[in-house]
This record gives C-alpha cells, sequence and structure tokens, in this order.
C-alpha cells in the first residue's frame, strides 16, 4: 500500500484491516504476505452448508463411526499423563451426575489448545507441563469472539448468504471496525421455516473485556455491543429494518469458555504474524512418543484448510505407527 501511496486513504486501510482480520487475525502491518493475499479474496469461492457449520462436523461424526470409531460427546479431558506403554487420561462425563473415568491409549492426537494442555497436564505430568507452558508463552496474544445469534422473517431476495459490514468507529469492547454476517439460505428448511433465516454474526474481541467484570457490568456490556450491532446492520440492510427479529441471543469470550472450555475463551487460533513464523508455531508432531496436536493453535495454523493439512499430515504419521 506505500507504494501505491494507499496508506493516506484511510477508509481503505480500514477496509483492508477488516478483511484481514477476519482470515489472518492480524491487520496490514503485520499479516504476511503469502496468508495477507488469501485474505483479501476472502469470502469468494465460500461455499454454503445446507444445515449450517455443524453439517460438516456431523458428517466427520458419521465417518468416524462408520469407520469403527466410536464420539463421545460431553466428556471433558481433565488430565494427561505418560505411563510405561502409553497415555493415561482422565476424563469427566457430563450430565446430571457427572462421573470420572480413565481411559488408556497407546497413541493420542489431541485438538486441544496449547493454552488448555499446559492445564491438562499441570498436575500429571510435569515434562508435558513444562514442554505446553514454554509453548503457550511464545503466543503473546489471540482474539476473542463478540457472537450475536437470530432468526428474520423477510422475503427480501439477498443477493448473498455472506457480508462483512463495516462501521464507521469500533465497536465498544471489540477493537474491531466491521462483523461479519452468515444468513442461513432461504430454501434451508432445516435451519429456518418458509419466511424466516437465521443468522449468525461475529466480530472480534478481547478477552479481556468480559473476563473479570461483575455479573452485572458483563450483561451491560453484551447488550450494548449488540444494540451497536443491530444498529450497524440495519443501516447496512435497510429492507432488514422494519422486519421481524426473533430469538437474538449473544455470546461472548466467556460463552466459549464455558461451553467449549477454551482456555479464557480465545477462538480463531493464532493470528498470522511476520513477527512469529509459521515454521516457529507449535509443531503437529511433540518431543512425546506417540503424542500429536491439531487444531488451530498448531502449525499450520487457523482456518478450516490449515487446521485440515495439519490434521492429514498427523493422520498419515499416525497411519504409519499402527
Amino acid at each position: 500500500m506505500r507504494e501505491h501511496d494507499l496508506l493516506d486513504n484511510h477508509r481503505f486501510v480500514r477496509f483492508v484491516d477488516q478483511q484481514l482480520l477476519i482470515s489472518t487475525q492480524n491487520t496490514h502491518q503485520f499479516a504476511p504476505i503469502a496468508t495477507a493475499a488469501m485474505g483479501l479474496a476472502y469470502p469468494s469461492e465460500t461455499y454454503y452448508p445446507v444445515g449450517g457449520m455443524i453439517a460438516p462436523a456431523e458428517l466427520l461424526a458419521k465417518a468416524i463411526t462408520r469407520y469403527g470409531g466410536v464420539v463421545r460427546l460431553k466428556h471433558r479431558v481433565l488430565s494427561n499423563a505418560r505411563y510405561e506403554n502409553g497415555y493415561s487420561i482422565d476424563i469427566e462425563i457430563g450430565g446430571a451426575r457427572p462421573q470420572r473415568i480413565t481411559m488408556k491409549a497407546r497413541c493420542v492426537i489431541s485438538n486441544a489448545t496449547v493454552w488448555n494442555m499446559r492445564s491438562m497436564t499441570e498436575k500429571s505430568d510435569p515434562a508435558m507441563s513444562t514442554y505446553f507452558s514454554q509453548q503457550s508463552r511464545a503466543i503473546d496474544f489471540a482474539w476473542g469472539a463478540f457472537m450475536l445469534y437470530g432468526a428474520v422473517q423477510t422475503d427480501v431476495a439477498l443477493p448473498t448468504a455472506y457480508y462483512q459490514i463495516h462501521t464507521d468507529q469500533p465497536l465498544p469492547y471489540c477493537e474491531s471496525n466491521s462483523f461479519f454476517i452468515s444468513f442461513s439460505h432461504a430454501d434451508d428448511r432445516t435451519k429456518a421455516p418458509i419466511g424466516w433465516r437465521t443468522f449468525t454474526i461475529s466480530t472480534h474481541t478481547p478477552t479481556s473485556a468480559w473476563l473479570g467484570c461483575s455479573e452485572e457490568e458483563y450483561h451491560r456490556r453484551k447488550q450494548i455491543v449488540q444494540n451497536c450491532i443491530m444498529q450497524a446492520l440495519h443501516h447496512a440492510l435497510p429492507a432488514l429494518r422494519s422486519a421481524p427479529c426473533e430469538y437474538l441471543l449473544s455470546a461472548t469470550p466467556k460463552s466459549f469458555a464455558f461451553f467449549t472450555r477454551r482456555e479464557q475463551g480465545f477462538v480463531g487460533g493464532v493470528p498470522h504474524s511476520i513477527q512469529r513464523s509459521l515454521l516457529r508455531m507449535t509443531p503437529n508432531v511433540t518431543p512425546f512418543q506417540h503424542f500429536y496436536m491439531v487444531g488451530d493453535t498448531v502449525f499450520p495454523g487457523q482456518g478450516t484448510p490449515s487446521v485440515a493439512l495439519g490434521a492429514l499430515n498427523v493422520a498419515e504419521r499416525v497411519t504409519r505407527f499402527l
């Protein structure tokens, strides 16, 4: 942008930064050129999964069971430790009467974040805890997300299911000048009845804005952000201004920490940065025999293609081991 004298065009710079933020988790000063180039093309060639984002996850679960695997929901890993022939994993089974069980495994593939791995091994395996503590300290920042879910009754023919809406001022408590909204397809009956469309809105927010404040202050901030987002949405898409809107539900890093157990509610992985090469990310192969890492906090980083590539690399290694 400097070469083309665009840095003084503040609206253009803001637009680029918001595009990069949603795809690389960083802005033009720090985003590497390779990932930035891909990020600026977002959301072109973004497909719509019928049934919403849960549909691909359900297909993966079905594939696991089809090939003899078992998918267990509401099983929280409490600790992980090495023993002579593999790993011992303490698990809490959720429900009205939570239970604790211990599982043994020769090989472990962890999708937990590096921050969570630090806490999972803190008391059970000092060597693993030291390793994941070092990896965690190398990550100096990660984002949280403010989410807003709802349904709108409208027959307006929207040209796309995806919009990035920019605001003149940063959203309060969010440090972002934009939010991304996904509408359900007008013909997707698994998401909404005829005449209705569900929507999901997300924007970046520092986790510190939501953790540690009083319950009263927490809900006050949620309502302020929700009102600002809806006002900006109606300004950008005036055809929806008078449309009935129901089931509004917002979520913050505190929500993600509660429901997903990701430490501090961090989402979106580790921001891409010229200050931190991809080659310096936590590797998929750990120093511990037959213990592997996948997910958005390890190589090659955040985003579905990167996470899938990391998983494929691990699958190839594990297949050779088995």
